[in-house]
C-alpha cells in the first residue's frame, strides 16, 4: 500500500477510535508532546492557554509531525513507533514515581506495546512496524484536531456529545485560546487551524516507504 494511501486509512481509523478506550496509548503519547511544549512555553513567560501559547503549540507539533514523517522515508523510520512507546513508557514511570500512584491500566497497556514492539523489531516484522509507527505520529496532528474541533463541539451537549464523541478524553479544548478573538467564536478558529495543520502534514504523508 502506497504511504498515501496507508495515511488515509490511519487517520480515518484514528478519528473514529480517539474517542475510545482502544485510542488510549496514542492519546497518552501525544497528551505528552503538549504538555511538554505548553511547561516549555510556559518556563519563557508564554502563557500556554492563550492564543499566541497555542498557535506556538500547534506550530511546534505541526512541526515535530513533519520531521517524524521525513524520517519514516528512511530505514529508521520504522523504529519510530518502538521509539514513541518507550518514551511514553519512561513518562509514565517518572509520573508515577512523582505522584506515588499506579495506573494499573495505563501501565498493562504501555508495558504490552513496548513488549510487543520488541518482538516485532526482533521477528523483522517491517511493514507492521511501519504501520504502529504511523499510528504514532498520526496521533500527533490527530490530537490537535480533537482538541481544535471536536472538544469544542462535545461541550455542547446534547446530541453533539455522542456526534463529537472524538473530543470526549480532550483534556483541553485548544480552540478556546481564540474565544472572541476579532468577534468570532472558538470554534471557527479551530477549524481554521485544523484545517492550516492539515495541508502541511498531507503533503508530506506522500512518496514514504509502502507498507
Amino acid at each position: 500500500m502506497r504511504s498515501e494511501e496507508r495515511s488515509g486509512v490511519i487517520a480515518i481509523i484514528l478519528l473514529f477510535l480517539w474517542g475510545l478506550p482502544l485510542s488510549l496509548p496514542f492519546r497518552y503519547y501525544a497528551q505528552i508532546l503538549y504538555d511538554s511544549f505548553a511547561h516549555i512555553f510556559e518556563k519563557i513567560n508564554i502563557e500556554p492557554h492563550r492564543s499566541v501559547g497555542t498557535t506556538l503549540i500547534l506550530l511546534s507539533l505541526t512541526a515535530i509531525t513533519i520531521v517524524l514523517l521525513l524520517i519514516t522515508k528512511t530505514e529508521v523510520g520504522k523504529y519510530i513507533g518502538a521509539i514513541c512507546a518507550c518514551v511514553s513508557l519512561l513518562v509514565f514511570v517518572f509520573s508515577c514515581l512523582n505522584s506515588g500512584t499506579v495506573d494499573i491500566v495505563m501501565a498493562t497497556v504501555l508495558i504490552s506495546i513496548v513488549l510487543a514492539m520488541i518482538l516485532l523489531i526482533l521477528f523483522k516484522m517491517n511493514k507492521i512496524l511501519i504501520w504502529i509507527s504511523d499510528v504514532f505520529v498520526y496521533s500527533i496532528p490527530i490530537s490537535l484536531i480533537a482538541g481544535l474541533v471536536f472538544r469544542p463541539l462535545f461541550e455542547l451537549g446534547k446530541a453533539w456529545k455522542y456526534i463529537a464523541y472524538a473530543g470526549r478524553y480532550c483534556p483541553v479544548n485548544i480552540a478556546y485560546a481564540y474565544n472572541k478573538l476579532m468577534s468570532l467564536p472558538a470554534l471557527v478558529w479551530g477549524l481554521f487551524f485544523a484545517i492550516l495543520l492539515t495541508f502541511p502534514v498531507i503533503y508530506y504523508s506522500f512518496s514514504r516507504k509502502k507498507g
